[in-house]
This record gives structure tokens, C-alpha cells and sequence, in this order.
């Protein structure tokens, strides 16, 4: 690509581990890359159970503060519905695609070769294209149907890589052992975060934008997240709908939702 600024599409789907798309989120906007959105209808849903706030807030505080040095982030959102979307076309060069977290239900339909929506098609034009398609299950165990898709999207030559934290830095709490798998779709992406990597602890406000009291969240096994009351920038009733920077309408669940402005 002739432009040096990176522009990489996070799509979000239905499976349980919505922390790991957030951190992405995060650390990709601190990196000053142009990141692109979709989510499925239960991806939106999942992640508003899991986080206890609707996606357009946290888009909203990237859009914000998540920049480089606390900076504005650029962040462009799409229906999942939307096939006229600049992504669903080879000719919109992306430096990655990441499906994090996948389901098995979309790692299938991409493996099929099958597109019911604009999430399908982006992992059919990072395929075609060659540029790095990363997907992120987090299911387990496994069935043989899903081991025999995941065989297919590795031969046809995306990466698959499992929401499989590591434990080897002793990480003292959940957010650490969340970015040991953040940093790893990172590397795949090129992208070096110097910040989580200990390089440069001050270089980026992806360490500082978006975490959790996890005080008494690792006291025992189940403990509910205990997160930081912040102030949305908008909130929108889903009756009223909004409408993106791009021109297109979005409804992301069926709780009223923060957007960014």
C-alpha cells in the first residue's frame, strides 16, 4: 500500500469474550490507525451483557481520547447489513481484518464460502486479497465441524487464533492476561505497541483508556467486573436511530446507546 498510515476492519460477532474486541479497539486507535467497525446484531448484544455498556460508548471515548498521545481517533462504523460498504470491496485496501471474538456460526459460513452479511464478506475479500485475516474463536471444546472449518480457513489462508490467554508473564490481573492475546492479533497485524510491551509505558493511551477495578474480580472464580463509571458522549433511544460520520444509520442494541459525536 502507497498510503503509510494503517487503516485495519474489526468486526465483532456473537461469541462470549467482548473484553478482547475492546482491547483491540483500544490499542489500535492509540497506534493511530484508521480502524473500521461492524458488529453483529448478537455481537452488539453479547458485548453490551459482558461490558455493561452498549459498543457506541466505547467507540465513542476512542473517538474522543483513544488517539496517539490521547488524540482524536479516526473510527468509521458499518451495518452488518450494508453490502454497498467501502469494505466489502477489494478495491478499499485494508492493512488487516480481524474477527474478534468469532463464532462458530461466522467462522463456518466464511469456510462455506457462503455471505449472508457485510461481516461474511470481509472475511471473503481479506481471503481473495491476501492481506491478513485473523480470527479470533473463543469456543471450547470443539466440535469436528468446527475443527474441519477452521482446517479450511487456515488452507485458504487466514490465521486462526484462539482467545487462549497466556499465563507464562504471570499477568496480576484480568486486563494483562486479556492483552496477552491482544498483543498476538497485534504482531499479526505488524503493529508493535510499545506501551504493552513494556518498551515505552508512557507512549500510549491504550493503557490507561479503558480498564476495570479488578480488585475484587480475581478474588474468586465468576466474580462479576466491577467497571469505572465514565460519561458517555451521546446517548441515542434505538427508536430514534443515529446516523455515523459516513452517512449510514445504525442501531446497535436495544438498550438506548452512546455514540460518538
Amino acid at each position: 500500500m502507497t498510503s503509510m498510515v494503517k487503516r485495519c476492519l474489526v468486526c465483532i460477532t456473537g461469541a462470549s469474550g467482548a473484553i478482547y474486541s475492546i482491547r483491540l479497539l483500544c490499542a489500535l486507535a492509540a497506534n493511530g490507525v484508521r480502524i473500521h467497525v461492524v458488529t453483529s446484531e448478537h455481537g452488539a448484544r453479547v458485548l453490551l451483557e459482558e461490558t455493561g455498556r452498549p459498543l457506541g460508548y466505547w467507540l465513542g471515548r476512542l473517538q474522543s481520547q483513544g488517539g496517539p498521545e490521547g488524540r482524536h481517533a479516526f473510527i468509521t462504523m458499518h451495518e452488518n447489513n450494508d453490502f454497498s460498504a467501502a469494505i466489502s470491496s477489494g478495491s478499499f485496501r485494508l492493512h488487516g481484518t480481524v474477527i474478534v471474538p468469532c463464532s462458530m456460526g461466522t467462522l463456518s459460513t466464511i469456510a462455506s464460502g457462503n455471505c449472508s452479511n457485510l461481516i461474511h464478506r470481509a472475511g471473503a475479500v481479506a481471503l481473495k486479497e491476501g492481506w491478513p485475516f485473523i480470527v479470533v474463536p473463543r469456543e471450547t471444546p470443539l466440535s469436528l465441524i468446527s475443527l474441519r472449518a477452521m482446517t479450511q480457513l487456515k488452507e485458504a489462508g487466514a490465521v486462526i487464533l484462539p482467545a487462549s490467554p497466556s499465563f507464562c508473564g504471570k499477568p496480576p490481573d484480568i486486563q494483562s492476561l486479556v492483552d496477552t492475546v491482544v498483543y498476538r492479533i497485534l504482531d499479526h497485524l505488524d503493529i508493535v505497541d510499545k506501551a504493552m510491551t513494556g518498551e515505552d509505558p508512557g507512549k500510549s493511551a491504550f493503557q490507561v483508556l479503558y480498564y476495570f477495578d479488578c480488585s475484587s474480580a480475581c478474588s474468586s472464580v465468576g466474580s462479576a467486573l466491577t467497571f469505572l463509571s465514565l460519561k458517555p458522549i451521546q446517548t441515542v433511544s434505538p427508536s430514534e436511530g443515529m446516523t455515523l460520520p459516513n452517512g449510514s444509520s445504525i442501531s446497535m442494541s436495544s438498550s438506548p446507546v452512546s455514540v460518538f459525536t
